[in-house]
């Protein structure tokens, strides 16, 4: 046994003054007297008042020095020897993956990391600093190499687990830049190990170069859960089709009623029996073509409640496009790819029609008078009020472009070959995506209520059309300019990440309203929004010129995860971590830590219950 502070036992000479008050005390013993008459002599008792008295056993004296020494032991701190995961400068990372709100462990296994963690880190000398991090679909510090139990303790309690996968990789990469800058550092790992076991193997170990000692806490005792993992939406010749599959994470063989919900009401049922850690799934065809929200519903209670429940949202109806241009085979073709939609096509000598459309293309062609809607420009000979068209150049050639943006995606500019560009002046509400030595090749942006892409060279004057990467960019570009339209129901928007907003049809803002009827505000000149952390289906309304409100958008976040809902909890192995820190540092493998378990608590505890009992003994005793 020890004490982390020791030098809070001289309080003990608290007992001093204690003493002396009870020597100084003044004493008089209850007589019983016959008569008044006898007071006199009792008053005159000058041995009762004497201000010195030879000190006596006192139970209320005993039980008063008994107090002060379990209370001075306690600031002490005293604690125990035991044997510890880690020591020194510690990493923690909790897993707060979606598997982490299962119920096998009261409330659930959260929770539970959560106590883990701090039972780990009452266990660590005071010296010794803890960075804990959150791991997330972004891996998030919660502390940063703090000795302040107080603070993580508060972090701990301010932290929740996510509704979706996490990024296990970033995170020890982030564990190990923290550990990394401080001596004696190691990283615990405080998780179920549902769905990253095989993420932390030696291939980790290698591609992070890790040479930290690595442990691991196991969280979990239950596998027993079945889960959505899979839900889709498209549209067939009687109809749309929908298609649904779920996964028995079980050890045994399960049956799980499925109710399907067509626009809030129930349009079929059906159940679904399915082996152990094996999936089951089924196709509805034939849906009411005004199905809009479709909700497929696991019936009955199983410890991941979270994957039960999985939407999708049909769009309205299909995407309308109109091609103005003298003549573009490459241009059709690549439209034609493109699923549901509608193509007008139009030449620049006619007037444009009157009907509204979703999206409208300019090739080799300006309008007198600019639509208001979604627009792509290809090589627009001159200036209008959205761009200035300075002149025409030649032996152009590629240097950069923008490639983590969505309409780049799997599109690389640098191998195509260009004879000519339209060198246009960059606009204020456009961003470059792709530039050259004599301009740029590509930009993109939003001005006001309307998405723009102007493309500055004639796909007749380069060898684009002829790659694979010009349909790709096409349905990109179309995705970006009609966001939510082009190919959405084929998407599956998770947790943690970023929806794309539709292009601005309101004034100032978008209410975007989550599941939990939280309400935020979102300027329309953003792109994305990021604030997608609860499941459910989120409505994004926003308000008309005459001050009313109008509902634009609806979409789903769904879980749809075979790895998160395979709940059956994994010891992941280190061992590879260990090893390599060994050899790097020559020190044996079956290392082991000394941790210090504090029970001052205890001492506290007793200390209070002495109290009661010298209330009690000073009250019935003395008083009574």
């Amino acid at each position: 046994m020890g004490f982390i502070l020791p030098s809070a036992l001289a309080l003990a000479g608290l007992a001093i003054p204690i003493i002396i008050f009870y020597m100084l005390k003044l004493r008089r013993q209850p007589i019983q007297v016959s008569s008044l008459l006898l007071w006199e002599q009792v008053l005159a008792d000058r041995q009762a008042n004497a201000p010195w008295q030879m000190l006596k056993r006192h139970l209320l004296l005993l039980l008063q020095l008994l107090i002060l020494a379990l209370l001075v032991m306690a600031l002490a701190r005293p604690y125990f020897i035991i044997e510890a995961k880690v020591q020194g400068n510690v990493v923690i990372l909790l897993d707060a993956s979606a598997s982490m709100q299962a119920t096998d462990l009261s409330p659930n296994r959260f929770a539970r990391a959560k106590e883990i963690v701090l039972e780990t880190v009452n266990s660590l000398s005071p010296d010794d600093t803890v960075t804990l991090i959150a791991v997330e679909h972004t891996p998030r510090v919660l502390t940063t190499a703090t000795t302040d139990r107080h603070l993580i303790q508060q972090a701990l309690s301010d932290s929740e687990a996510t509704n979706g996968p996490v990024d296990w990789e970033s995170a020890f990469a982030l564990a190990a830049a923290n550990a990394a800058a401080l001596p004696e550092s190691s990283i615990l790992v405080v998780s179920d190990g549902a769905s990253e076991s095989r993420m932390m193997g030696q291939e980790l170990a290698q591609s992070l170069n890790l040479a930290i000692p690595i442990e691991s806490i196991p969280v979990g005792q239950a596998s027993d859960n079945q889960g959505v993992v899979a839900m889709a939406l498209r549209d067939g010749l009687e109809g749309p089709e929908l298609f649904v599959r779920v996964f028995n994470a079980s050890s045994e063989t399960r049956q799980r009623l499925v109710d399907i919900d067509i626009n809030g009401q129930v349009y079929d049922a059906r159940m679904l029996e399915m082996p152990a850690q094996t999936e089951a799934s089924f196709t509805l065809s034939g849906l009411p073509l005004e199905a809009r929200q479709i909700q497929a519903n696991l019936v009955g209670d199983d410890i991941l409640p979270a994957d039960d429940t999985a939407w999708v949202i049909r769009q309205p109806a299909p995407t309308k496009i109109l091609l103005v241009s003298k003549g573009n085979r490459f241009l059709e073709r690549a439209l034609s790819l493109l699923p549901d939609v509608n193509i007008q096509r139009a030449t620049p000598d006619q007037e444009l029609p009157q009907s509204r459309f979703d999206l409208m293309i300019f090739d080799r062609t300006v309008p007198r008078e600019i639509p208001k809607t979604n627009l792509l420009f290809i090589a627009p000979p001159t200036s209008s009020t959205l761009f200035e068209v300075t002149g025409t150049v030649t032996r152009t050639r590629f240097t950069s472009q923008l490639r983590e943006h969505p309409i780049l995606n799997y599109v690389d500019l640098s191998a195509i070959h260009i004879g000519k560009i339209q060198q246009i002046k960059p606009p204020p509400w456009s961003r470059v995506l792709a530039d050259s030595s004599q301009g740029p090749l590509l930009m993109a942006g939003q001005s006001h209520e309307q998405r723009l892409i102007i493309l500055a060279f004639d796909l007749f004057q380069s060898d684009w059309p002829l790659k694979i990467e010009f349909p790709i960019f096409i349905l990109n570009s179309a995705r970006w300019l009609v966001p939510g339209q082009i190919l959405e129901q084929a998407e599956i928007h998770r947790a943690g990440e970023g929806y794309h907003l539709p292009a601005a049809t309101v004034s100032d803002s978008f209410i975007v309203r989550d599941p939990l009827g939280q309400q935020r505000s979102v300027p329309t000149d953003t792109t994305s929004f990021n604030q997608t952390d609860a499941l459910g289906l989120y409505q994004i309304t926003g308000q008309l010129a005459n001050g009313e409100t109008k509902q634009v958008e609806q979409f789903a976040i769904n879980l749809l995860s075979a790895e998160e809902s395979d709940i059956t909890p994994n010891r992941v192995n280190f061992s590879w971590a260990v090893n390599n820190s060994n050899n790097l540092n020559n020190t044996p493998a079956d290392t082991s830590y000394e941790g210090h378990w504090e029970w001052w608590w205890i001492l506290v505890l007793l200390g209070l219950a002495v109290l009661g009992l010298e209330w009690w003994v000073y009250w019935r005793g003395e008083v009574r």
